[in-house]
């Protein structure tokens, strides 16, 4: 008989509760102080710098990486969409291609640069074009300026996995100054995995969307944890690479399938599809009707991860089966976090209710569970 199974989801907050300096916060104060001449200078014309520097300026979320790539992609899905960048390029004088197309963006940038009503203060979508016109990875080479929108977004996303390997590079750094950080995990998973079960033999699985490791001793517990990193492991030092995601929510692209190729590769669901390399049709699937209990911590349950969140429950059809959530949280920086988890949670399940197709089980769907005691928001001490 197969045994039944919890499912534990972790996020960032799990690894800032065992002491790893892992936020994006703490990212950006080492990357401008700890990045040695040549990554500095590199780092300091990337376009997604640019971005977080104009955007530094007005929003305190700033530093919410995937909040701010899915407001870029959304906002030039939407203006590369027009007719007007349908325009064919040419050459000079002496033969060298230019390009049509860049020259429209920049001037179409200035007027609204110049323009009396931009305010860099106001919105980001002001300065976008502009921050395209102007980027050094663009107009390093006049020569060379790109020459339809789909060079533009690859330069945008190699631009982007250059900020992955820079945080890959972080993170590994910071375990390296915390030598009880694996230990630590271990056990916090381990406490995790006790918390309201009334028994004692649930196959444990662990889905983070952290990007640090979790290795288990099989010697360590009767039971084997089987861990899986959505969005990839960090890749070690001496390879120079990088295997981390940084992206956006499909639900961000346009709901008629006229979508730009190289603007789904900004999106989770594309990239993942790479770290899947060694699936075989004898493994079972990691979310299946054998998980029982889910237990949420340390996620914030934004909207960047909101596809992976429906695709769990519509499997676990935790409408009709008898599935326990579980929504745990930490306080920190002496502040209650209590009512900021209940109105994520309340989010979360309101969302995932519109997108159910019986509507009216989508409309009572956190009310039933309620009255089923399947869904709990519990502080862990």
């Amino acid at each position: 008989m197969q045994r039944e199974e919890q499912l534990i989801i972790i996020g960032n907050g799990f690894d800032l509760n065992n002491g790893l300096n892992s936020s994006f916060k703490d990212f950006f104060e080492w990357v401008n102080t700890g990045l040695d001449e040549t990554s500095q200078r590199v780092w300091n014309s990337n376009f997604w710098n640019e971005v977080f520097q104009v955007v530094k300026l007005s929003d305190p979320t700033w530093f919410d990486v995937e909040k701010q790539i899915g407001g870029v992609i959304k906002y030039l899905q939407q203006e590369f969409a027009r007719e007007e960048y349908l325009k064919p390029t040419f050459k000079d004088d002496f033969g060298h291609v230019k390009s049509g197309l860049f020259r429209h963006i920049i001037e179409k940038s200035e007027k609204i640069y110049f323009s009396a009503e931009y305010d860099t203060n106001l919105t980001l979508n002001q300065s976008i074009l502009h921050l395209i016109a102007t980027n050094a990875n663009f107009i390093g080479d006049v020569r060379r300026l790109p020459t339809s929108v789909d060079e533009i977004m690859k330069s945008l996303f190699s631009q982007l996995t250059y900020l992955e390997k820079l945080l890959n590079m972080y993170l590994l750094q910071e375990i390296d100054k915390n030598p009880e950080y694996s230990k630590i995990t271990q056990q916090k998973i381990f406490t995790l995995s006790k918390l309201a079960i009334d028994k004692s033999d649930y196959r444990v699985k662990v889905l983070s969307f952290n990007y640090t490791p979790i290795k288990f001793d099989p010697d360590t517990h009767t039971l084997p944890i089987i861990v899986k990193n959505v969005h990839g492991e960090l890749t070690p030092a001496v390879r120079g690479d990088s295997n981390i995601i940084l992206g956006i929510d499909q639900s961000l692209l346009f709901s008629d399938g006229n979508v730009q190729f190289s603007i789904v590769e900004f999106t989770k669901t594309y990239r993942t599809l790479f770290l899947q390399k060694h699936v075989t049709v004898t493994e079972s699937s990691f979310i299946n009707k054998h998980i029982k209990v889910v237990k949420f911590y340390g996620h914030s349950l934004g909207s960047a991860d909101y596809s992976y969140f429906q695709s769990i429950f519509d499997e676990l059809d935790i409408y009709n089966r008898e599935v326990y959530l579980f929504f745990y949280y930490s306080n920190y920086d002496e502040v209650d976090r209590g009512p900021e988890q209940y109105e994520r949670v309340y989010q979360l399940m309101s969302d995932y209710g519109m997108s159910m197709q019986n509507v009216s089980q989508g409309k009572n769907l956190l009310h039933k569970m309620q009255l089923e005691n399947r869904i709990s928001i519990t502080p862990l001490t």
